[in-house]
């Protein structure tokens, strides 16, 4: 790998995401789609996808908790336009463009076709982001977890001490006075019954496993992983779960098999895609609940 794109291996505040994203190095969420198949890994690599609205709201939270004066410069929500028409009435469009603290429509831009310096969030996504937002810094235990002495979306790069692959990652919070790991995860159902099966689908498990694999490597002093689940939606409920560390001992395990796996496909420079039998057939059999649901009828 190149480290024309990257700064050097420890733990750097204040890099911008966009230097992040494009540093050469694996990330968990790349080692996520790599999970699925080297082949789907490197598509996603040479052809970023589009980020969805849920990830957008998340990327929003974050910063409304962790960077909050850059969250009130950075996003705004569009009224109706500002604009005067030729009679001298008042424009009653909707707004699509934000200039200058103010809201105006395509017809009335005073800078047509330049762009702009804020992103826009449509009006019931900023009341979620505000309401989850307020939600954490209310509640008694998650807002402990944002003061005091730590970092806030340190970048951090390490060289995986099995596989010797050059890692990044960019935890949302260290508490230095616990030496704890802290993530903010947005869900739509935050309870002890949904969403630990959520946070497996997700990867969480992993993505936490490889962030406390590349602390230990940089020798920082960690103790425990915390998530903050919020709920995405009013009344904006919230659990902070402590991780279980055999939880993570066990996703450990998979995340070293994949850089594993993952530094072979590099040095061979190939990405195979789903795997099969010899005979080139995988076996499809029903899921294990569904066939103890038809047990139990019989």
């Amino acid at each position: 790998m190149s480290t024309a794109t990257r700064p050097e291996i420890g733990m750097h505040a204040g890099v911008p995401m966009a230097d992040y994203l494009a540093m050469d190095a694996v990330s968990a969420s790349a080692l996520e789609i790599f999970r699925r198949s080297p082949l789907q890994y490197r598509h996603a690599r040479e052809h970023p996808p589009e980020p969805t609205p849920e990830i957008e709201r998340g990327v929003a939270l974050h910063m409304a908790i962790l960077e909050p004066d850059r969250f009130a410069a950075h996003y705004v929500t569009l009224g109706t336009c500002e604009g005067v028409k030729k009679d001298g009435t008042r424009c009653t469009y909707a707004g699509s463009v934000w200039r200058d603290g103010r809201s105006y429509c395509g017809v009335h831009d005073p800078a047509r076709g330049e762009p702009v310096s804020v992103k826009v969030l449509p009006a019931e996504m900023m009341q979620d982001v505000l309401g989850m937002r307020d939600a954490i810094l209310a509640h008694p235990r998650a807002r402990t977890l944002f003061t005091g002495r730590g970092g806030f979306e340190v970048t951090a790069l390490f060289e995986d001490p099995e596989s010797r692959v050059i890692c990044k990652f960019r935890p949302d919070r260290l508490v230095e006075r616990a030496g704890m790991l802290v993530d903010i995860k947005t869900t739509r159902d935050a309870a002890p019954w949904a969403f630990p099966a959520d946070a497996e689908r997700r990867g969480y498990f992993r993505k936490l496993a490889f962030y406390r694999r590349g602390l230990r490597a940089l020798g920082w002093p960690y103790q425990a992983t915390a998530i903050v689940a919020v709920e995405s939606h009013a009344p904006y409920d919230l659990i902070c779960y402590l991780i279980d560390e055999t939880a993570l001992d066990s996703a450990e395990r998979e995340v070293v098999r994949l850089l594993r796996q993952y530094r072979q496909c590099h040095e061979t420079d190939t990405w195979p895609g789903y795997q099969t039998g010899e005979d080139g057939f995988a076996t499809l059999a029903r899921p294990g609940w569904a066939k103890g649901y038809t047990e139990s009828e019989g």
